[in-house]
């Protein structure tokens, strides 16, 4: 009886114990039971688990901002690239094409490579007029619903107070944790806030050169092979200045670890696809992230990762496929995502209010190179298009180095965000229809590959949300609006139509069923402008 009783004691005694100190460790209890039962692991087959969350499907619209170290100078997004090789290399064949310019730039306006690095554009840097709050609040009052900034780019620079890496924006330069200072504002907002790694991908291909293939500085050593900065134009294999040194990739993956713990983001983009999948750091990274995700959000998953699967059916599934400056062909029954741009260029390219010559003077800059790839006009047009085939779309706006946007842009994200005003009801929280819509222009599926010239107003595009389908006339209507999908000898639409309206406007709009097509009437006066949708109210 004794023994039964010490026995019992001892039982009643560790589970109080126990209860004792789930009630005081909640939170840190919480985070134990997670960890042992983490939904996901780092192989595919666990990553298709994977659902979008809701709070993307519904946003559709995000701002991406391409700002950092290649924004000084100004005059190329590859520039620390481009500017350590003198002429062309077979290794890199987009020389001529992108980069020819850049050595013979940088050696006019700030001098040799080996006497001003790209490490010397680090202390130029000043940011003096960047404000996350006020450029936050701009991006929402134009409709964005997630802004996502560059976190590091391909040159290696953190945009963060990173724990396992020097070469950060708090630590030098302009001494702002730019990615904090992101994550408070989006908070403050309510905005949804993400990050994006370019590093991983091109880093091999960056920081290459050593020296001047021929001329008067032939042979003299560029920085790039200085041992002090090996930390920040990294460490080669000394067999193969091709190949960085073993224990990047380690570094690579605490950094990202750092970024993802420290700042907790909705979204996180990988500028290619899983990096290191021979040794597996990306996946980790991608399996912490939705982990981490749930264990703050009650076992709720609400990460988005976008990756460019690049049609890879091994990690099909895993992700928020991402097309840059592309679309898609078709209505497509996973969620994704373009990025597009609309300055030339992903960083802003009309370099700084000043330029820094070589012998250190400050001289006006003559004339602007501001110059964009995309209107406003063609970003509706192509939002909607992407919006209809399940799509989001993340649009590119290039800081100056300052921390400002050109007004030049600002022109035409405020089209955007006038259109947005006035049909954003057929864009967010809506839902792809049966088909994404008609009309006669061809969309070409794949990156690089976006539309540029403009839809007209007989490509019609459908969201749906509750009873009310929407149907998007891609122009101004200067006739009635003929829709096909929705003719009497159609099966799509399945059921009766009660009203429609247009957004808008308030004038009555009379319509009548043919056996081709739904034919609509269009006010003489039509409030919005580029493209119209039209309310359908269904019973």
């Amino acid at each position: 009886m004794k023994t039964t009783s010490r026995r019992s004691f001892i039982r009643t005694s560790f589970f109080s114990g126990l209860t004792l100190f789930f009630s005081r460790n909640l939170v840190r209890a919480k985070s134990i039971i997670n960890k042992i039962t983490d939904p996901f692991k780092p192989n595919y087959d666990s990553l298709r688990q994977y659902e979008c969350p809701a709070w993307f499907r519904d946003a559709k619209f995000g701002i991406f901002l391409h700002y950092g170290l290649n924004t000084v100078p100004g005059m190329n997004g590859h520039y620390g690239r481009f500017m350590y090789l003198q002429k062309k290399d077979p290794q890199f064949p987009h020389w001529a094409e992108w980069g020819k310019d850049v050595y013979q730039y940088h050696l006019d306006t700030y001098g040799h490579p080996s006497e001003f690095g790209y490490k010397d554009f680090v202390p130029l840097w000043k940011a003096d007029k960047f404000d996350a709050e006020k450029l936050g609040a701009y991006f929402k009052s134009i409709g964005a619903r997630y802004v996502v900034p560059v976190a590091v780019h391909s040159d290696n620079f953190d945009n963060w107070n990173s724990k396992h890496h020097r070469w950060n924006a708090k630590n030098m330069g302009p001494k702002i944790d730019f990615i904090g200072e992101w994550k408070k504002a989006c908070d403050k907002l309510g905005l949804r806030f993400g990050v994006s790694e370019h590093m991983s991908t091109h880093i091999e291909r960056w920081f290459h050169g050593t020296t001047d293939l021929e001329g008067p500085k032939a042979g003299i050593p560029y920085d790039t092979v200085n041992p002090d900065y090996e930390d920040f134009y990294v460490r080669r294999d000394p067999k193969n200045r091709n190949k960085v040194h073993a224990g990047f990739r380690q570094n690579w993956y605490n950094r990202m670890k750092d970024l993802l713990d420290s700042y907790e983001p909705d979204l996180f983009y990988f500028d290619g696809s899983f990096p290191y999948k021979d040794t597996g750091e990306g996946i980790n990274i991608v399996t912490h992230f939705y982990n981490s995700n749930m264990e703050r959000n009650n076992g709720k998953n609400e990460a988005v990762m976008c990756i460019k699967t690049h049609g890879n059916k091994e990690i099909e599934g895993t992700c928020v496929d991402d097309i840059e400056r592309g679309q898609s062909d078709k209505l497509r029954e996973i969620p994704w995502q373009t990025d597009t741009t609309i300055n030339q260029g992903w960083f802003y390219l009309g370099k700084t209010d000043t330029v820094v010559t070589k012998v250190g003077e400050e001289a006006a800059m003559k004339g602007s190179k501001d110059k964009k790839l995309l209107d406003g006009p063609m970003v509706i047009q192509n939002l909607c298009d992407i919006v209809s085939k399940n799509g989001n779309l993340l649009l590119n706006v290039g800081q100056r180095a300052d921390g400002s946007i050109p007004d030049l842009f600002k022109k035409d994200l405020d089209v955007i965000g006038q259109w947005l005003k006035i049909n954003g009801e057929a864009i967010y929280e809506t839902r792809p229809w049966k088909i994404y819509g008609e009309g006669p222009t061809i969309v070409t599926a794949g990156h690089f590959k976006e539309p540029s010239k403009p839809f007209v107003a007989e490509d019609i595009r459908f969201t749906t949300k509750g009873n009310f389908l929407y149907a998007m006339a891609m122009g101004i209507p200067k006739k009635p609006v003929e829709i096909k999908a929705l003719g009497k000898n159609s099966k799509l639409l399945g059921k009766q139509i009660a009203k429609i309206e247009l957004l808008g406007n308030a004038q009555k709009i009379n319509w009548e069923f043919t056996a081709q097509a739904l034919v609509i009437d269009v006010p003489k006066k039509i409030k919005s402008k580029h493209a119209v949708a039209f309310k359908i109210t269904l019973s």
